[in-house]
């Protein structure tokens, strides 16, 4: 006789975060491992998974490899908060929002699966606080392949500034191997405080192996604001 096992859980609240799990169900039977997974965020957005692997369990060899055939998954999320990632960026960057997206396909050995697929985010926005920078109109589309991930359009504002970024990064096993990115920024705000304000237009490229890019290009301060305190006046007249 054939054992199989079936574990399903719905509507659990994960403690301290903003997510529930809609639905999880994990299946063992006939020589295949299998995962559903739906996550939806507190009122907004969801996330789906499922993946399957052949599987090969015997009590009489212990020490053998269970793993009998290639991992076939897939991922799909809409309108997904990007807050979501806050305890990912620190306290540097404070205000997140937008919604990500993306649709992908994993498929290959367990022990190294490619992922192929797009990926999104909309209505993007968020503050550098150390700059004192508001960052709005966060907008990326882009691609992911076993050999590279390509931005096919990425951009924001931040005041009458621009920056829009594009390339690719040359992947194995998911890990960077190679750059060819490009930014390029019109009066961007690079400081902005009571008494400073600066505003710098780039055009910059990343190129090169992942030990060592290389980064070229200008960076211009295109406007400048200063402001200095009475005590800065008081110092540079000198003694009387």
């Amino acid at each position: 006789a054939r054992a199989q096992l079936r574990v399903a859980i719905d509507d659990l609240l994960l403690p301290g975060e903003q997510l529930a799990i809609a639905g999880l169900e994990v299946r063992l039977g006939d020589g295949l491992l299998e995962a559903d997974l739906g996550v939806d965020p507190e009122g907004e957005g969801q996330l789906r998974g499922a993946a399957s692997l052949p599987v090969d369990l015997r009590l009489d060899q212990p020490g053998a490899s269970a793993l009998r055939g290639p991992l076939s998954g897939r991922v799909e999320a809409a309108g997904l908060p990007l807050d979501l990632a806050r305890p990912l960026v620190g306290r540097d960057l404070t205000k997140l929002r937008g919604a990500l997206a993306a649709d992908l396909a994993i498929a290959g050995p367990a022990a190294a699966p490619e992922v192929r697929g797009t990926f999104a985010l909309t209505g993007g926005g968020g503050r550098l606080r150390a700059l004192k920078v508001d960052v709005e109109e966060v907008e990326v589309r882009g691609e992911i392949a076993p050999e590279a991930l390509r931005l096919v359009a990425a951009s924001a504002r931040s005041g009458r500034g621009r920056l829009e970024v594009e390339g690719e990064v040359g992947l194995a096993d998911l890990v960077p191997t190679v750059y060819d990115l490009r930014l390029q920024a019109r009066r961007w705000p690079a400081i902005r405080t009571k008494r400073y304000e600066a505003q710098i237009g780039a055009d910059l490229q990343l190129v090169g192996p992942n030990e060592e890019p290389e980064l070229t290009g200008s960076v211009t301060v295109e406007t400048a604001y200063l402001e200095p305190g009475l005590a800065f006046l008081d110092s540079s007249a000198g003694p009387s």
